[in-house]
């Protein structure tokens, strides 16, 4: 063997002579380019980065003709019968030739290499090249086993050639398809580096093909040949591609039990949308220095994102997933899903999800990339999965759904600025455009129609079918006259009377000179769905404090009669609860003086208000409170009293969220921030204090 191997190094004298000739060739060939034209003179980064990637090509260039004349040059030379009679096993043969020709492949690329690096050092100060090593070694593996693959199966070197550039354009063009259209990274660093990869699985069935056909003698044997170097490569490939496809899947379902971080979205009856995020890693662009990505510093810090997004749907009742979708983001986790008011359909806008980091790029918003998927969750089974025919001819990026009240329609808004609504059936039917196109919008609380808010502070009511949309109020008049003001309205009340409406705006400077920054003041409007004149219940801005009071959250009472507001004070660092009475112009005052922030829920089985109390930010935060957190209840005479009962403490609620009451009365909370030692959801039995975790 030892013998062969020297042989086959002798042999492959003129692929060094051929190296040496490339080393010095690309220097030359720089000179006159730059010589010839003024324009890389005067941009010398430009030239040295294009040669640099043409080094970057040279190894693989020497991998295919180190390859390819390995078993098919014996041939053409007609050496092969007096190489095959030796007292020698072929395994033992192949396998010598195998590791000459990568020895001449690696001496080779260093001699080229290293004579461009002598001559033309500004070509590697353009970028190290030691950033790319890993991807060029691979590539290289890759391009060298194509050409021993195929070295076996012809009987010319040329031949070989010729095939091998076929065979390994089409193996990295399934790899290229992999890494588009199943969105199939497996680092996620860089494309060529992650093309690489799916093209280096494909070595060993490479290099098994070719060691079975030397072996088993079919070399001499042309009928046979491709009978057994062709089943065994596509048999192997098909395997490898399995197995590295089942670790990927492996890592998902490892990624599903290794929860970081959970975000609580909506509880509707027995179920619950939750966003889980994993293994937080910092986000690498495309340009790497050094062996390892650097990771790419952004507003004064690393950004990160989470390998895996998921989105899901639990069952409270059982605490398992009965719906599990991957996020399409790696910023920020939205899971683009819908529960019916009933809690028993779920509507989701599902993207291509990939082998391991889903679907990767957050630069195809332009391009139709979505599905409309409407589930069952009792029965497990998908009752609709498409998109509607009208929405299918053009790039639409729908970006989240909507049930209507009684779930016979969809509302999918098409993101661009202002919003474009479209209406749909369940079932994908009935699709109808909205006119005009709104600013804000809420389906009604008991009706089958939408209020829209569009640019000019007009209020519609749009109907999911062929009715043109009606105005119901024009608010230019009342709201502010800033023409930049942002309006959103929130959920209208349960009755469906009102519409609660926030706006933001700017207000001038009070000096008389007008030198200072606009500030931004805040309202908060009950805007009647009868038409009449609307009620302004808040404003917080430079006259109110500068800017220091807003409103955190808000809760109807049992009753519908009657909303309670939060409202913080940062210059008092201390909050409020105010309650507004349907009709009433102004709210009152209930409860103040309270430290910290507060959430408030209504509790579905006595309509008391629950007051969560917590504090925000941390040791060393200029905005730092140093308040305990606390449960109150807020009973229908106005009285406040904490809730005291066994678990229910101060850590309780200072590290976790509330999110809502589930069907047997429980309060859900989630993690707050990282300093919750237990990453998910649980229940919170207020009566008896009983903390249980139901998920993961």
């Amino acid at each position: 063997m030892r013998a062969i191997f020297i042989k086959e190094l002798r042999q492959g004298r003129p692929l060094l002579v051929f190296s040496l000739l490339t080393g010095l060739l690309i220097p030359v060939l720089y000179a006159v380019l730059l010589r010839a034209n003024p324009f890389y003179r005067a941009q010398r980064e430009i030239i040295d980065g294009t040669f640099h990637h043409l080094c970057l090509v040279v190894p693989l260039v020497l991998a295919f003709f180190a390859g390819c004349g390995l078993f098919a040059g014996e041939v053409d030379w007609g050496t092969a019968p007096v190489l095959f009679g030796l007292p020698v096993s072929r395994r033992r043969i192949w396998a010598a030739k195998v590791l000459a020709g990568l020895a001449l492949t690696a001496v080779g690329s260093l001699i080229a290499l290293a004579l461009v690096r002598l001559f033309l050092p500004s070509v590697f100060r353009a970028a190290p090249f030691s950033a790319y090593l890993p991807d060029v070694a691979l590539w290289t593996a890759f391009a060298f086993a194509v050409s021993v693959f195929c070295s076996t199966i012809t009987r010319h070197a040329n031949a070989a050639l010729a095939l091998a550039a076929i065979v390994a354009g089409a193996l990295a063009t399934g790899a290229i398809a992999l890494w588009y259209y199943l969105d199939a990274p497996l680092l996620g660093y860089t494309e060529p580096l992650d093309i690489a990869l799916w093209c280096f699985s494909a070595v060993p069935a490479l290099l098994l093909a070719s060691a079975l056909v030397v072996t088993r003698g079919e070399l001499f044997q042309s009928r046979r040949i491709w009978a057994i170097a062709f089943p065994t490569l596509l048999i192997t490939i098909g395997l490898t591609v399995l197995l590295v496809s089942g670790a990927a899947r492996w890592l998902t379902r490892y990624d599903r039990s290794h929860v970081e971080d959970v975000w609580v979205l909506r509880a509707q009856g027995r179920f619950v949308e939750v966003i889980t995020l994993a293994d937080p890693i910092p986000w690498v662009r495309e340009f790497r220095e050094g062996w390892m990505p650097r990771p790419k510093w952004r507003w004064g810090g690393v950004e990160h994102i989470h390998r895996a997004n998921y989105g899901a749907i639990l069952d409270l009742d059982t605490g398992k997933e009965v719906l599990v979708h991957r996020t399409d983001s790696h910023d920020s986790p939205s899971f683009r899903a819908a529960l019916s008011p009933d809690g028993r359909l779920a509507a989701v806008i599902a993207r291509p999800s990939g082998l391991t980091w889903g679907a990767r790029s957050r630069y195809r918003h332009l391009e139709r990339e979505w599905t409309l998927e409407v589930w069952d969750l009792q029965s497990g089974k998908r009752l609709y999965s498409g998109v509607p025919e009208a929405m299918a001819s053009r790039p639409f990026d729908v970006h989240r759904v909507a049930w209507s009240p009684s779930a016979e329609h969809l509302a999918l808004p098409v993101r661009d600025h202002p919003t474009t609504l479209y209406v749909v059936h369940p079932d994908g039917s009935g699709l109808t455009r909205l006119s005009p196109r709104f600013e804000s919008w809420k389906w009604a609380a008991d009706d089958e129609l939408i209020y829209g808010l569009d640019g000019d502070a007009v209020l519609y009511r749009a109907y999911p079918d062929d009715r043109a949309a009606e105005v119901v109020s024009r608010l230019a008049d009342e709201l502010h006259s800033d023409p930049d003001a942002l309006r959103w309205m929130w959920e209208p009340s349960p009755d469906g009377r009102w519409l609660l409406m926030h706006e933001e705006f700017h207000v001038e400077p009070a000096d008389v000179d007008g030198v200072g920054e606009r500030r931004i003041a805040r309202s908060l409007w009950a805007v009647p769905t009868d038409g009449s004149e609307a009620l302004e219940l808040w404003t917080s801005g430079p006259e109110h404090g500068a800017d220091m009071r807003f409103v955190r959250s808000s809760a109807w009472t049992a009753d519908e009669e009657a909303l309670y507001l939060a409202v913080y004070d940062s210059e008092e660092k201390s909050s409020s609860v105010l309650r507004w009475t349907a009709g009433e112009p102004s709210p009152v005052t209930v409860v103040s003086g309270l430290a910290g922030y507060l959430d408030l829920l209504t509790r579905p089985d006595s309509g008391d208000i629950v007051i969560w109390r917590w504090r925000r930010g941390g040791p060393g935060k200029p905005w730092y409170q140093a308040t305990e957190g606390a449960v109150l209840v807020l009973d229908g005479e106005g009285q406040v009293r904490e809730l005291a009962s066994r678990g229910v403490t101060a850590e309780l609620a200072t590290l976790y969220r509330p999110e809502g009451f589930d069907t047997k009365g429980r309060l859900l909370l989630s993690p707050r921030d990282d300093r919750a030692e237990k990453q998910g959801i649980h229940a919170l039995d207020l009566d008896t204090g009983e903390v249980r975790q139901i998920y993961p």
